[in-house]
């Protein structure tokens, strides 16, 4: 099966997710005042679908447990169809949520038929949440340091993203 470029770069400053995000209007803990000093990163938030406005990719965001969660949704049908996803879960460390991004994809190289289908992780950090904004960074294979064929991740590079509600 032949699949798009994209299918193996992914985006993953999307997310990157991987990454992902924050839904505080939906934590189970909604009702504990946040300190004055948190209320301003962690604002209500009224949608629950995010848009990276890096790669377009698109992520359900939601809290749980302290834990926040992000996944993509709008996979394009072919890589859905081969399996692929990105994961995030981040717990709250000080200012910021920093965890992971479990990422799936069918890997073709140069637009040919998949080769493979490489699972890996990558670290993500979430340093603001507005209702109109979610920013951070992610770790992001760097250009040309990732292998499809044996799913290495060579060398990494950390990117910052800006995701905002889905209109």
């Amino acid at each position: 099966m032949k699949l798009p470029r994209h299918v193996v770069n992914l985006g993953l400053v999307c997310c990157v997710g991987v990454a992902g995000a924050v839904l505080p209007a939906l934590h189970a803990q909604k009702s504990q005042k946040p300190e004055p000093r948190q209320a301003q990163k962690v604002a209500p938030v009224p949608s629950r679908i995010w848009k990276s406005e890096a790669s377009g990719n698109e992520y359900r965001v939601w809290i749980e447990n302290k834990t926040l969660h992000a996944e993509w949704v709008n996979i394009p049908a072919q890589a859905a169809e081969n399996g692929a996803y990105i994961r995030t879960t981040c717990r709250r460390v000080g200012e910021k949520w920093i965890g992971t991004s479990k990422i799936f994809v069918p890997c073709a190289v140069a637009g040919g038929p998949v080769v493979n289908r490489c699972h890996f992780v990558m670290r993500m950090e979430i340093d603001r949440v507005t209702e109109n904004r979610i920013t951070g960074r992610v770790e992001d294979p760097k250009r040309n340091k990732f292998d499809c064929r044996t799913c290495k991740v060579a060398e990494t590079v950390w990117k910052n993203f800006a995701w905002v509600p889905k209109q």
